[in-house]
């Protein structure tokens, strides 16, 4: 059975079956009305209770986009039910249109709410008992003014009109409004008694022979079923004992069963209906106010279900005390993971808090928030417990209110990993420093050494290059001759090797903030003295080196550094072509740079080795057959950087390497006069292979 009130379940339903059902509905009012014309069996064509309002209200609003329209049709459907029993037409449009006004008012009322069709709760309740009360009214005025227009008894018209429409919908209207809530199983039984009890005191009330004066008996019984079963048992039995006490009155009054009763006709009807009225108000509240107490109820149990799981299944730790007036403290609520850290029990809820430790840095945090007036003081920190071997982060607070007991929160996160994992990391990162001094001391011990043995081992090199000069001036024999040039060579060797690393030394000096001379160096003299010291190494390799000059081409730079780059960068390319092979350089300005290239067709360079050859001591994979220390590049690196300029290394590895120095320009020299003068073409060193 859907819990949907009747209402509801035709607004959702088909756009078909929704337009069915509001035609059926206006037959509906129509049959009623034209029913409770005859039984009412007046001149004035004025019914003690009339049913159909309660139906109109219904079906304006189920109208929900044209409630106009049907408020026509409900006008259209009174009228021509009192024109079918024989009421003039003038008064029969009338009525019709009062029955229209009275049903899309209350509906227009009801539209101003959140929820227009639901009497779930005393608010929406008491707007609909207002809406119905406008409603009734107007009907009740409108119903007079014709009636006086007529010469009829207004005053009297208006209190019988006024009770009858308002009984009749809030008997009618709340019970297809109301959700239909099945009664549970274990209430049915009672529902029995009880429905039966209400049998019995309408016979006792209503049936021929009993006084009326017992009337209010059967308030007790309905507020008996709004109670426990809920609004839509309530609202139906409100209707059956309407439907069942106007019909014992209306037969009575004809008649049929009894005498009728003392008094007016109309007096009767009036009062009953308006007992009906204050019976069908009252068990609304009633039935309103018990479904929003089980939904609060509900909304609570969900609530404290949702805490409470979060609570157990937290992985913090949590813990609920309550503390009353005389300061004594008692466990609320708890998980394990609070059982575990703080050693209480949390499943003996509301013993004394003498679980909790009562000495300790936790017990000490705790009392720094109890016994205090203030409405809400909180704590936070770390404490150690377990001798030290174990911390926690704890979070306290405490909420206090006049005249209620104290709640207070403990949450505790276990942080002992934490801090361990903490305590390693600084000890790891100090011993990373230490070792990191440690190696920055061994590598400046290395650096002084190297320095220091490259200075010692200047001196007598430079005497052995002296006499073997002096020796070559001599006339030796050829075996002679042949020893002293292995001697002279690698004397050469070892000089250029001291000077490396002569030059490393004062690059990784720290403390070395000598500043160069800037000076303006001719870039043409430097390459042409370059390609002459290396010619002979050149042809003796059988390898072209080419230099082609460019007029007035300056570099803004010592002339030292520049030429120990240059040295460097044509010495690789020589060694590393092959005999047959061409080593050129070129050079040329474009605005305030100069670019020196130097293009070989040698071994290459790996691709992926190129940014690994300007390290120091490493030699490609390509280079390890030729003797060589590794730092020939690195020092060039080195100097660039001093001199301002850059370098790119581009190669396949396959076919040769392409150098590129980028070094600033000097400044343009101021022009002279023109000489005739032309430098030579080019410079070219080559062995002769014939």
């Amino acid at each position: 059975m859907s819990t949907l009130s009747l209402v509801t379940l035709a607004q959702t339903a088909s756009p078909r079956r929704v337009r069915l059902t509001l035609v059926a509905v206006v037959v509906v009012v129509f049959a009623m009305s034209v029913a409770t014309l005859l039984v009412s069996r007046n001149a004035e064509f004025i019914s003690a209770w009339w049913p159909a309002a309660g139906v109109s209200v219904i079906a304006v609003l189920l109208a929900r986009r044209n409630r106009v329209g049907m408020a026509l049709a409900i006008w259209a459907a009174a009228s021509g039910a009192r024109l079918a029993v024989g009421q003039p037409l003038a008064p029969a449009l009338a009525y019709g249109f009062a029955n229209a006004l009275e049903a899309w008012l209350i509906a227009r009322i009801l539209e101003g709410s959140d929820a227009p069709h639901s009497l779930d709760d005393v608010r929406s309740v008491g707007r609909f008992v207002i809406a119905v009360a406008i409603g009734a009214l107007t009907m009740a005025g409108l119903a007079a003014l014709i009636i006086g227009v007529q010469g009829g008894d207004a005053p009297g018209t208006f209190a019988l009109v006024a009770p009858s429409h308002a009984s009749a919908i809030l008997v009618i209207a709340p019970f297809l409004m109301v959700a239909r809530v099945r009664v549970p199983a274990r209430l049915r039984t009672e529902l029995i008694v009880q429905s039966g009890l209400l049998a019995i005191v309408l016979a006792l009330v209503f049936l021929p022979g009993q006084s009326s004066q017992w009337k209010f008996l059967t308030l007790p019984v309905l507020i008996w079923a709004a109670l426990r079963f809920g609004s839509w048992p309530a609202t139906g039995q409100m209707l059956a004992l309407a439907l069942t006490a106007t019909a014992i009155v209306d037969l009575r009054q004809a008649g049929a069963v009894g005498e009728p009763g003392p008094g007016s006709i109309a007096q009767e009807y009036a009062v009953l209906q308006s007992y009906f009225v204050v019976y069908a108000a009252s068990l609304l509240v009633i039935a309103a106010g018990r479904t929003e107490r089980l939904r609060l109820a509900d909304e609570m149990l969900m609530r404290d279900r949702l805490l409470r799981g979060g609570i157990v299944g937290s992985q913090i730790g949590l813990l609920l005390l309550r503390e009353n007036a005389l300061g004594a403290v008692t466990i609320v609520d708890g998980n394990a993971v609070a059982a575990g850290l703080l050693g209480v029990t949390v499943e003996a809820r509301g013993e004394s808090a003498g679980a909790v430790p009562t000495d300790g840095p936790l017990a000490s945090a705790i009392a720094t928030v109890r016994g205090d007036t203030v409405a809400f003081r909180d704590w936070s920190g770390e404490v150690e417990i377990d001798h030290a071997e174990r911390r926690l982060q704890v979070f306290i607070a405490r909420v206090h209110s006049t005249g209620a007991d104290a709640l207070i929160t403990v949450q505790v996160i276990d942080t002992t990993a934490r801090y361990v994992a903490e305590q390693a990391v600084t000890a790891a990162l100090g011993n990373e420093q230490a070792t990191t001094s440690a190696l920055r001391e061994l590598n400046r011990q290395k650096e002084d050494f190297v320095s220091s043995v490259s200075h010692e081992l200047r001196t007598p090199i430079m005497s052995i290059l002296g006499f073997s000069e002096e020796l070559a001036d001599t006339k030796l024999s050829p075996l002679a001759a042949d020893y002293l040039s292995v001697i002279t060579r690698n004397a050469h060797r070892l000089a250029d090797l001291v000077e490396d690393l002569l030059e490393l030394s004062r690059m990784s000096d720290q403390n070395d903030r000598t500043v160069r001379p800037l000076e303006v160096t001719a870039l043409n003299e430097v390459i042409r003295n370059c390609v002459e010291e290396l010619g002979a190494a050149a042809r003796s390799g059988g390898v072209t080196l080419v230099f082609i000059p460019v007029d007035d081409l300056d570099v803004a730079g010592n002339s030292r550094d520049v030429t120990r780059v240059l040295i460097n960068l044509v010495a690789n390319a020589v060694k590393f072509t092959p005999r047959g092979g061409r080593v050129a350089v070129t050079c040329s300005r474009a605005g305030d740079v100069v670019l020196v290239e130097v293009v070989d067709n040698g071994v290459g360079i790996p691709p992926d080795e190129i940014d690994r050859v300007l390290e120091r001591f490493y030699r490609s994979s390509t280079s390890v057959s030729l003797p060589g220390t590794g730092l020939g590049l690195s020092i060039v690196t080195g100097l660039l950087k001093q001199l301002g300029g850059t370098l790119q290394i581009t190669s396949d590895g396959l076919t040769g390497t392409q150098v590129r120095v980028r070094l600033p320009a000097a400044p343009a020299p101021v022009p002279v006069a023109d000489t005739g003068e032309r430098p030579a073409a080019s410079v070219t060193t080559a062995v002769d292979r014939t």
